[in-house]
């Protein structure tokens, strides 16, 4: 809080309060309509995704199987059957032949049976290779020793005596591994067949189960979206109507601010005036202890006068902004004069205020030759009124006989801002609170006792980030705080000229 006010500080009044902006309560509000309302809306969505799916590819798969089962298993198997049929009644026709010894007698029952067994191994070999491998490779087989029978056969009709005799048993005997040959693959085809149906079971079963599951937790996401929907709809109209409220709140607040800066400004302003006359022995000779309790009562105004002018500066209308003047200035002089204009009152407070141009932090980088014109591209008057913030916490928080220091750092390789430090050796700041501290009206707990009203500092660093800047606070290690204005630097050539922010 600045001290030592002049008559210009004085006069320089009421403006009007900003506008209320609601943006933060819409972001609470919006906050609040956002609560996962998405969740039970996500899970009916894969819930009715999976329910309406799941059937289709049932119906998909158990198509394929039974697609699989009647043109190729149970095809094979009917295929098998005829073909076991056609080459037993030539097995037959043979052996009967042989027991009447008229072999043309059957011929035409013969040509019937290898026409119907050659019709049956083409279409055996179309299932087979449909089916797999497996199937195929018995197929093969089978053909192999129906061939081998076949040729046997011919050799047999071309030969006779003891050698025919021969290839006649020899024939039974192939004949029959032919029939176990076909019974194989026919069991294939029946166990393929059976597996084929229980996974169509299964697949069936799969589908009447997840219909039962998921119906009822389709329905149950349902009704939890529904009651979700309802509460967001009540949670937002509630933010609503507190952020209305808040909102009349503020509107309220800044009214009564700018009715107490009018009704403040002329008694303020005469008080001051008066005890500036009275120390000036205008009505008669003063004495120290009179000038003493005059320069209470000017504290006292002072006091007064900057809490209505930070709580104005909180408060000024957004419509017309902030004229900020940015020019290079000289930031030491600037420093020189905020030491000046606070030397009485550090004095009056038994503290050593001084402005360090050797004494510097341990964490500080050595300062570059020509420090002393070092220029910053800002406003002069914020400025000013920021450090004179600074100052005047370090003097109010600092206990007699402690020290108060400001000292220039300026740009360096790893920051090319510059620096104003303000140190004191005061009790410092808990590092929960070294951020709060920059709140609207937040003051720490143990200085409920001194007087101020928790808003310097966060005017001081709403007008340094207007200029491009910053205000931090760290630890010093002789103990106390340091707080640290950063600046741009003046660029060589900038044209500078007001520029008015929000």
């Amino acid at each position: 809080m600045t001290g030592g006010p002049t008559q210009s500080s004085l006069t320089r009044w009421a403006t009007p309060a900003r506008g209320y902006s609601a943006g933060s309560i819409d972001h609470s509000a919006a906050a609040t309509r956002r609560t996962a309302w998405w969740a039970p809306l996500a899970f009916v969505a894969v819930v009715l995704a999976v329910l309406t799916a799941t059937p289709v590819l049932v119906s998909y798969r158990v198509r394929r199987l039974r697609d699989q089962l009647t043109d190729g298993s149970g095809a094979g198997r009917v295929i098998v059957n005829d073909l076991e049929v056609a080459f037993a009644t030539q097995l037959l026709i043979h052996e009967g032949e042989n027991a009447a010894g008229t072999p043309a007698a059957s011929a035409s029952g013969d040509s019937v049976a290898k026409l119907r067994e050659r019709v049956d191994e083409l279409a055996l070999d179309s299932v087979a290779r449909r089916v797999g491998p497996d199937a195929v490779e018995q197929f093969v087989e089978l053909r192999t020793l129906a061939q081998s029978w076949h040729d046997r056969m011919d050799s047999e009709v071309a030969t006779s005596g003891v050698a025919a005799a021969r290839l006649t048993k020899g024939l039974s005997i192939t004949g029959q591994q032919v029939l176990n040959s076909a019974e194989s693959l026919d069991n294939y085809f029946q166990r393929l067949g059976l597996q084929q149906r229980e996974r169509i079971r299964r697949l069936e079963r799969v589908n009447l189960i997840s219909a039962v599951i998921l119906a009822p937790l389709a329905l149950a996401a349902a009704l939890v979206l529904f009651w979700t929907g309802r509460r967001t709809l009540f949670f937002a109209h509630a933010a609503e109507h507190d952020r209305a409220a808040l909102a009349r709140a503020m509107l309220s607040k800044a009214t009564l601010v700018r009715g107490l800066t009018h009704d403040l400004k002329n008694p303020l302003g005469a008080a001051y005036g008066y005890a500036e006359l009275l120390e000036d022995n205008m009505v008669g000779p003063v004495s120290r202890e009179q000038r003493e309790m005059l320069g209470r009562i000017k504290g006292l105004v002072t006091l007064s006068v900057t809490t209505v002018n930070d709580l104005l500066e909180l408060y000024r209308d957004g419509s017309e902004g902030l004229q900020l003047q940015r020019v290079p200035t000289e930031v030491e002089s600037l420093a020189r004069i905020v030491v000046a204009d606070f030397m009485a009152e550090a004095q009056q407070s038994s503290l050593d205020l001084a402005f360090d141009s050797d004494t510097r932090l341990k964490s500080d980088e050595p300062r570059s030759a020509g420090n002393s014109s070092i220029l910053a591209s800002t406003d002069p008057a914020r400025v000013r009124q920021i450090l004179g913030n600074l100052v005047s916490n370090a003097i109010k928080y600092t206990p007699a006989g402690g020290r108060v220091r400001l000292s220039i750092r300026g740009p360096s390789t790893s920051d090319p801002r510059i620096a104003i430090d303000v140190r004191d050796t005061g009790p410092g700041i808990p590092a929960p609170f070294q951020e709060r501290i920059f709140e609207e009206f937040f003051r720490l707990p143990e200085n409920e006792g001194i007087a101020g009203s928790g808003v310097g500092l966060a005017i001081s660093r709403r007008f340094a980030r207007l200029l491009g800047g910053d205000i931090t606070v760290t630890d010093w290690f002789e103990g106390g705080s340091v707080f640290t204005l950063w600046l741009p630097a003046d660029q060589a050539g900038k044209h500078n000229a007001p520029v008015r922010v929000a």
